[in-house]
Order: C-alpha cells, then sequence, then structure tokens
C-alpha cells in the first residue's frame, strides 16, 4: 500500500448551499434532566452540572433579532469566540448575557439599575482563525467586569493528548429548540478522538477538530448532538488548572460522534488576533494543564520562575500568565507558596521522554535502547512509571502519538529511491516515467538517469524494477503498515541470533536481533497508518497467516493488467503523472501492476 495519507482523519462537511448556514439545533443527553443540566433550574440547586465547582457561565453570551440564538463567549472585555459557518459574520445582533443563574430577573441581571441593552456586535470588525471555522468578533462596547472571561486551554497537538490529560468537558447548548435563556442547558463527556481535520468546501474552512462520542453507559448527563445539527457555535469547556472554566471547542458538526473546532490548538493565533485588533489594550489568558506554567511549554521551571519574579509582587490587575495562580487579582505569597508547590512538575506526554512537547521517533528510541531493562521510574523508555521498560509503556506511546511519518530519519534504498525514501515503489517509478528518453546533457533529469549514462531509457527501468521494495526494512508483514504486527515479530526474536534477515526482525541484516533493530523500526513507525492508538496491544498483535497472505497476493496477481505482467514501459512516454497530480486509485493501480514484477 503506498504512502498517501496523513495519519489524521479529514472530514468533509457537505454542506447544502441552497440550505444556507446550519444553525443551532440541540444536544443530546442519556436522560434529560433539569435538575442536572438547566442552568436556570428553579428547585434545589444541589445537582445542576458545576454547580458544586462554582463554574461560572455568564460570559456565554446568546444573539438576539436578527440572527437570534447564535452563542458569543467572551475571551477578553469585548472580544468573543463563536463559529464562522453559522453566519455571524457582519452581524449588529444584540447580545444578552446572565450574570447569576436566576433567569427571573432578566438579562444582564448584574446591573441593579439598567440593564445594558447597548450591548451589540460590532459589525465592522470579524476574524477567521487561521482559515478555521473559529471566528474571533467583538463587541461595541464591555460587558460589566461581573460577566466572565474564559482562558483558553492549550494542549499538545504534537501528541494525542486525549491518551494522557483528563479530557472531561462541560457542553454547553440548547435543548430541544432555541428560544433566549430559556433553553440554556449543560451537559457532560470525555474528549475522544484529537487532531482530526474537517474541511467545510461551502465556508471555504479547514479545522483542527476533536471528537466526542455519547456513552449511553455513561450516566444521565452524557450527551452529545443532535443527528443533522450539531448547536452550532455553542462552546465547551475543560476545567482548567485554576479550577476554573477554560474554553477548549466551539461546536461544529456531526461527524464520528459531535466534532468540536479544537480552539486548544489555536491559542497563540487568537491571542495574537486579540491584541493586534485592540492595539494590545486586551489580551488574553492562555492556561495549559499544568498549574503554574506561565509561558505555555507544559511544564514549570526556571523560565516560569523567572516570569513569576519579574511579576512579583503585584497589588492589582494582575493576570495568570503574570503569576497569578489563585486567580484574585494579585500577585503575592498566597501565589508564591502555590508556585512553590508546584515547581518541577509537568504536563507533558509521559511519553515524551526528551521534554521537547512532541512524542515521536526520537522517544520510541528511548524504549528501544532500554528494552527489557530496569530504569527509573518515569526515565528512559518507562512511561508508565513501574522501573521496566516493556510492552506497557509501547503501548503508552502508541496511545499519544500524532507524530506524521517522514523520511527524514530513513537512508535512501540505493540509487534506483530516486526520491530518497528509503523505498523503490510507484514514487519512483512515477518520476521515472516523468523524464523517460531524457538526455540529461540537455535537460533536468531529477536523479531518473539511475545507471549515470546520461539517458533515462529502458536500462534505468531494469535497475528499478530489480531493486524494487515497495515496503521497506520495517514492514515485517508486507502489508504497507508499521505497526505492533511488525514490532512483536522483532520482539518474539529479540536478542537470538538469525539467519532468516527480516522475516525474524533482524531488519538491519547483522544475523542478530537488538536495539538497533527496534531503532530502525522506530526510524519508519507509523508509515501507512491511521490513528496509531487504535491497534491491539505491543504484546499481543497475530501475526498474519500465510493463507492470508496467499490469498492477498493471489488478489493482487490477477487484477494485473498484461501490459505490466510483460515488464514493458512504451517507447513514446504517457502523459507525465506526477505523484501528487494522480488520484489514489491509479496509484493503487500502478503499485499492483509492480505486485507482479
Amino acid at each position: 500500500m503506498v504512502e498517501t495519507f496523513r495519519s489524521i482523519a479529514l472530514t468533509v462537511l457537505l454542506l447544502a448551499a441552497s440550505a444556507g448556514p446550519q444553525v443551532v439545533l440541540a444536544l443530546d443527553w442519556n436522560v434529560k434532566t433539569a435538575s442536572h443540566d438547566d442552568r436556570f433550574y428553579t428547585g434545589t440547586r444541589t445537582n445542576v452540572i458545576g454547580e458544586s465547582q462554582g463554574f461560572d457561565w455568564s460570559g456565554v453570551g446568546i444573539t438576539q433579532s436578527p440572527g437570534q440564538g447564535l452563542w458569543a463567549t467572551m475571551i477578553s472585555d469585548t472580544y468573543f469566540i463563536s463559529a464562522y459557518h453559522t453566519g455571524i459574520g457582519g452581524s449588529s445582533s444584540p447580545v444578552h448575557f446572565y450574570g447569576t443563574n436566576a433567569i427571573a430577573n432578566g438579562y444582564d441581571d448584574y446591573n441593579s439599575t439598567t440593564n445594558e441593552t447597548n450591548l451589540t456586535i460590532d459589525s465592522t470588525f470579524g476574524q477567521k482563525i487561521a482559515g478555521t471555522d473559529i471566528w474571533l468578533g467583538r463587541l461595541t462596547s464591555a460587558p460589566s467586569s461581573a460577566i466572565a472571561r474564559y482562558p483558553l486551554i492549550q494542549r499538545d497537538g504534537t501528541a494525542n493528548y486525549a491518551g494522557y490529560l483528563n479530557t472531561s468537558i462541560y457542553v454547553v447548548g440548547y435543548a430541544d429548540s432555541f428560544s433566549d435563556y430559556n433553553y440554556f442547558r449543560l451537559g457532560t463527556n470525555n474528549i475522544s478522538s484529537t487532531g482530526n481535520l474537517v474541511l467545510d468546501n461551502i465556508h471555504g474552512t479547514l479545522t483542527t477538530t476533536y471528537n466526542f462520542i455519547k456513552d449511553p453507559g455513561a450516566g444521565d448527563d452524557e450527551v452529545g448532538f443532535y443527528s443533522g445539527g450539531g448547536d452550532s457555535s455553542g462552546p465547551t469547556f475543560a476545567k482548567g488548572p485554576t479550577g476554573k472554566l477554560a474554553l477548549t471547542g466551539i461546536h461544529l458538526a456531526i461527524g464520528t460522534g459531535s466534532i468540536d473546532s479544537d480552539v486548544s490548538q489555536y491559542t497563540s493565533t487568537i491571542a495574537s488576533a486579540v491584541a493586534t485588533a485592540s492595539g494590545n489594550a486586551e489580551h488574553v489568558t492562555i492556561m495549559t494543564d499544568q498549574l503554574g506554567d506561565l509561558n505555555g511549554d507544559y511544564k514549570v521551571d526556571s523560565s516560569d520562575f523567572g516570569i513569576f519574579s519579574g511579576n512579583y509582587p503585584k497589588s492589582s490587575g494582575a493576570t495568570y500568565n503574570q503569576g497569578d495562580l489563585n486567580g484574585d487579582g494579585v500577585i503575592d505569597g498566597a501565589d508564591f507558596s502555590i508556585f512553590g508547590g508546584v515547581y518541577g512538575s509537568s504536563k507533558l506526554a509521559p511519553t515524551d521522554f526528551n521534554h521537547d512537547a512532541h512524542v515521536d521517533r526520537n522517544d520510541m528510541i528511548y524504549i528501544a535502547d532500554h528494552w527489557h531493562t530496569s530504569v527509573t521510574a518515569h526515565t528512559s523508555g518507562d512511561a508508565n512509571g513501574d522501573g521496566y521498560v516493556d510492552g506497557h509503556d509501547m503501548d503508552l506511546l502508541n496511545a499519544t502519538w500524532k507524530a506524521n511519518w517522514t523520511p527524514a530519519y530513513v537512508s535512501p534504498a540505493g540509487p534506483a529511491d530516486i526520491n530518497h525514501d528509503g523505498l523503490v515503489d510507484i514514487e519512483d517509478y512515477l518520476a521515472l516515467n516523468d523524464h523517460w528518453q531524457y538526455n540529461c546533457s540537455t535537460q533536468a533529469c531529477d536523479g531518473a538517469d539511475i545507471n549515470g549514462d546520461g539517458f533515462v531509457n529502458g536500462s534505468d527501468f531494469s535497475i528499478l524494477a530489480g531493486a524494487w521494495d515497495q515496503y521497506g526494512p520495517a514492514d515485517i508483514d508486507s502489508n504497507g503498515k508499521i505497526d505492533n504486527a511488525d514490532l512483536n515479530v522483532l520482539l518474539n526474536h529479540w536478542h537470538q541470533s538469525t539467519s532468516n534477515g527480516k522475516a525474524d526482525g533482524d531488519i538491519n541484516g547483522d544475523g542478530y536481533v537488538d536495539a538497533s533493530d527496534f531503532e530502525l523500526m522506530a526510524d519508519w513507525w507509523s508509515r501507512g497508518m491511521g490513528d496509531v492508538s487504535q491497534q491491539p496491544a505491543a504484546s499481543t498483535v497475530p501475526e498474519p497467516s500465510c493463507a492470508a497472505l496467499a490469498i492477498i497476493c493471489l488478489s493482487v496477481a490477477t487484477t494485473l493488467p498484461r501490459n505490466f505482467r510483460r515488464y514493458k514501459l512504451t517507447a513514446t512516454p504517457r502523459r507525465s503523472r506526477r505523484a501528487g497530480a494522480i488520484s489514489n486509485c491509479q496509484r493503487a493501480n500502478l503499485l499492483t501492476d509492480f505486485a507482479a514484477m
């Protein structure tokens, strides 16, 4: 199988142009119970979601006519976040906020003398964040300071953060339909999948997202989106490191479960946009899940202490990113005590052994170099902290892996590897075909003159055909994926001498299976895969049966076109079909051609 897809999911929203923007519908609970999910429940308030934790929902506003029922979530004095595809851009709608959970007092009830009915969207400003569906809007005037402004939670998109962080979320939306605050409801869930892409081909957005799926066994408050709509523009929150709400997502679509735009992947862009648009008069607070991480690198160290000490003490107007860790607006001894208690802590992925905020090949090598050895807990490949490096640590690496494979660490597979990706495959054939019968003294051959005689012809094709290797050294089961199935073969022959080479996991061919083979596999890890976390455990993957492989080979052979079974290229070159210009079906067909050689 040719490597043609990134290891992230891509969802394409086929929104009907004639239907206009998809606005809000509703949330869908396991059991809808007003005493749990109604923000303005008028009975005894003991079970309302977030009540016992002191969560403040006042900064979540709702637009009025025109464009009634869209959500506007405040992130600074006058700037808010919403969803572009709802059509909120260019609106001048009023926005209503409730300062408390008592609806009877009317909107903007934080002002006992006059309701602030002049809170409207500034129709002259609006910004689509980084080409995504996340919309930054602005009010014409600032609500009272009693209305919450929410920090943004930042999470490491280079790792599958759902594999190691607490991904509990609090979802804001409507019940059944919308009619201002009468239907302001709450639900809970957990992020299940991160780093996916959603392409909205109607509104021209490409957004990194996360998904959450309603589990019928997770309790009454478990919530998802109704099929056919997703309560678009509603906010989703996480519990931040200070114990208060932090904005993590904005409702976008229905797909594999419910889909939010992942605000945590765009925090710096949003903050920069607010600072620029306001002339640095307004600022957005950014938090990671690690309390005391003031600079957003997922750990508390001397860099954070430099920021803290530079602002200590501060008697008013202090922000979290300056060192106000308890949210009282000052930086004093109480904050110093908190900082001292978390100094040296981190929320890096447990498999980020080199602490570079990436989970990748370099971290896998730590596991390879210390396989089946005792180490200091949480170092040198020990991800689960049991002091021993084994398959459990490899499973955690897979659970947090989000890196896309590149040939950066692999060696070219000889002169026939024209594109230097470690393989001799369809990409090299296409390069050869693009330069077929070129005279390299007058035309740029770009490596297609494999034998160096100055011409691209049948001699070069013969070399390429003889060196054909579409799988590479680490794909032991030759299925186009470098995964636990391949690794298990290697581990089953660990520290054994063998003359069977790759078949026994000796992928460097030195006759012995050890860490050098494991390291070589790390260079190729995740090639051809989608979600690396969705595979059997590293110690339980069965090897494919010979019968299954025979069926695959037979299937390939019976679909080969005759001209390629005769190993021929036409004397006249075909129309150039570079790798980026042909379809995946064409790639698959060409790959099948060579499987018969």
